[in-house]
């Protein structure tokens, strides 16, 4: 396996330069029969050197369209251009979300467009100690009470991410005398603003970003819920992990999420932003009736097992 530097998130004109010639060396070198590209980014450069490599089949996976995020109006048409070019130019393409496909049906040759749910191998459980004793005491100290709701999020620390809106809700959940701790395992360039949040909002006792935690998900049960409220998603892992894990999911109305959280049933959907909703959905979570952990564990692994997933790709492969 080879790491290619420069992939990053935001664009940057030397970063793409080492890219695009990483790419076109790595692929005269190994003359692949199929290249699979993942991003928007790496799929607008790779396609186009794949195709003058002359590479057999080209597939694309959208892992969400970057043209749902928050962004100017210009720089959603300059994205929604460069998918188009992507979808272009690839032979296959796969999508992860019904929602997606949905949409990009008007793009260029909807019939090569597929869908292909993400899947995840069985969440080994890892012992609450390991990350309990590295929280600051005033929320270790509730994590052995059976009233104080214990909410948990993963993810990078990114606008997309709406991580602010789930503070604001929080503050009003602290409002209402509801006792909680929400612990977020992940790092971002917005960490430092969101620290700052919690303090401003008096949430120091019950709010704490973890930081970086291999394998976070394996924690995920230790947790009565998951708090997604993201702007922009594809079909995201930790959604499903969450499902995995037995626990229900509090999350935006926004991408595939609708396809992953049955409103009601393993958790509660709210539009993006909408502080109001989640705070509602939040504060009326009652952790003495959540009995539906082992249903939702049960659902989760018939949909999104790693051998549904291998077997729809592979049969994309071979087509």
């Amino acid at each position: 396996m080879r790491r290619i530097e420069g992939l990053g998130r935001d664009i940057r004109f030397f970063d793409e330069i080492r890219v695009w010639l990483s790419l076109n060396q790595m692929i005269k070198t190994h003359k692949p029969e199929i290249l699979h590209l993942n991003s928007t980014k790496v799929g607008i450069l790779g396609s186009i050197i794949g195709k003058a490599n002359k590479v057999n089949k080209i597939i694309f996976t959208a892992h969400g369209l970057a043209n749902f995020e928050d962004r100017p109006g210009w720089q959603k048409q300059l994205i929604s251009v460069g998918n188009r070019a992507i979808f272009a130019l690839v032979d296959r393409v796969i999508l992860i979300s019904k929602m997606e496909l949905e949409y990009t049906k008007k793009w260029y040759q909807s019939s090569k467009h597929s869908l292909v749910y993400n899947g995840i191998e069985p969440i080994h459980e890892l012992p609450l100690s390991d990350i309990v004793n590295a929280l600051p005491e005033s929320i270790k100290a509730k994590f052995g009470s059976k009233t104080v709701k214990k909410f948990v999020g993963i993810g990078e620390l990114h606008r997309n991410k709406g991580v602010e809106f789930a503070l604001s809700a929080f503050r009003n959940i602290l409002e209402s005398k509801t006792d909680f701790i929400y612990v977020h395992f992940g790092e971002g360039e917005l960490k430092e603003i969101l620290e700052d949040k919690v303090t401003r909002l008096g949430l120091g006792d019950h709010v704490y970003f973890f930081g970086f935690k291999e394998n976070a998900s394996a924690y995920l049960s230790h947790f009565d819920a998951l708090v997604f409220p993201s702007i922009k998603e594809g079909l995201p892992y930790v959604v499903v992990e969450g499902g995995f894990a037995g626990i229900q999911t509090f999350a935006s109305r926004v991408g595939g999420i609708p396809e992953l959280i049955s409103d009601g049933v393993n958790g509660r959907l709210h539009d993006a932003k909408d502080v109001k909703t989640l705070t509602k959905h939040l504060l009326n979570f009652d952790i003495k009736n959540d009995n539906k952990r082992k249903e939702i564990q049960i659902e989760a692994h018939r949909l999104f097992s790693i051998s549904e997933m291998v077997a729809a790709t592979s049969k994309i492969y071979l087509n």
